[in-house]
């Protein structure tokens, strides 16, 4: 891994949004959403000529090795466009987790999502008021019992992370979707440009991941999980300023572009601020993920906090400043809104998420800037 200079993170960055503009707009996810073709091979096999889905594997395992600071890059240009293929997992939680262990099929699947072959899902959150999924050894082999909820990417993975306990410790499963007793239930999703679903594991086939320190790294794993929808809603609120500066040119009342209304000129001012405030706490916190590894909970959750609500603020503001025509199923806008509030839901809810911080920052007694901007002098 090599760190980038400023530079070259312009220029990384230059290359990734002109290659996403060009291979998947955001026109182009809501034509397939709409068409119900989140899974299209031809815009799967251009990410895969773009080098995104193995950014930061090893280039041992087929990857380009990148840091976490052109992780970040890539996740803010897609949430940009509303990337809908199945990525997020596949280039955030699976490198992470499977890099802990290069044995056996995690070596091979490793490789595969690298080549663009493999999709991996991260399914970590139990069903509610289900009991904890287990773990058995069996005379068959280990075998997954137990039920996951809002599994994201779930309908177009090949590969399954799945979080378990063993005998009361914490332990990885790597499972193949396609797998006899795994049922996978799409829900009715807020956002469809990222859909949900739920998994019933009864006695299903699996690989325990051999992972040292595994709650430690799990912590991790749910951090960065986290910090990358943080990333995506810094990329969705730059988007939702294009789009209403865009249309405050162009729409015209009372004889004049209402660009030129204060209200607009101050909702526009306002996502300005917003976009510059996100993208750079979630540049700082992935430059401290490879830095400062000790510390990545606190840094994931205070680039998380903030992200996440100013996300919805944003694209709540660009709703307002289109007007009607935001709510109809042609416009752009209503698909950041949904996102925005579908993250949200992803990450527990704002006040969960606040709690989170909360408890990191009062508990320990800790500063959350610390991290990013050093100690106080």
């Amino acid at each position: 891994m090599e760190l980038m200079s400023d530079q070259e993170q312009v220029e990384f960055r230059t290359m990734i949004r002109d290659g996403l503009a060009r291979v998947a707009p955001v026109e182009t996810t809501r034509h397939l959403v709409t068409e119900g073709r989140r899974g299209d091979e031809q815009l799967r096999d251009r990410l895969v000529e773009l080098g995104l889905p193995g950014l930061v594997i090893a280039e041992e395992r087929g990857g380009a090795g990148a840091g976490a600071t052109a992780l970040g890059i890539l996740l803010e240009e897609a949430g940009r466009v509303l990337l809908p293929t199945a990525y997020l997992s596949s280039a955030t939680v699976a490198p992470f987790l499977l890099r802990h262990d290069d044995s056996g099929r995690a070596a091979d699947v490793i490789a595969g999502v690298a080549a663009g072959v493999d999709r991996v899902a991260f399914a970590d959150v139990d069903v509610r008021g289900a009991a904890r999924t287990e773990l058995e050894d069996g005379p068959g082999g280990p075998t997954v019992t137990g039920s996951k909820a809002a599994v994201i990417d779930g309908d177009l993975a090949t590969d399954l992370l799945v979080t378990a306990t063993r005998g009361g410790e914490s332990v990885v499963v790597l499972v193949d979707a396609h797998s006899p007793g795994l049922v996978i239930e799409e829900l009715p999703c807020l956002d469809e440009t990222r859909p949900v679903v739920q998994m019933r594991f009864d006695h299903v086939s699996g690989e325990p991941l051999k992972i040292a320190e595994v709650d430690r790294v799990l912590d991790d794993a749910r951090a960065l999980l986290r910090l990358s929808l943080a990333a995506e809603a810094s990329g969705q609120i730059a988007a939702c300023l294009d789009l209403s500066v865009e249309y405050a040119k162009s729409r015209r009342q009372f004889g004049r572009a209402i660009g030129g209304f204060q209200a607009i000129k101050h909702r526009c001012a306002d996502m300005f601020v917003a976009a510059q405030a996100a993208s750079a706490s979630v540049a700082a916190a992935f430059a401290a993920w490879d830095e400062q590894p000790e510390q990545r909970g606190l840094i994931a959750e205070a680039a998380t906090a903030y992200c996440l609500q100013a996300g919805f603020d944003a694209a709540a503001s660009t709703m307002q400043i289109h007007g009607g025509v935001a709510f109809t199923a042609e416009a752009l806008p209503q698909l950041f809104l949904k996102r925005a509030k579908a993250t949200q839901l992803l990450a527990g809810g704002m006040d969960a998420e606040v709690a989170r911080l909360a408890d990191l920052v009062f508990d320990e007694g800790r500063d959350p800037l610390e991290p990013i901007l050093g100690a106080a002098s």
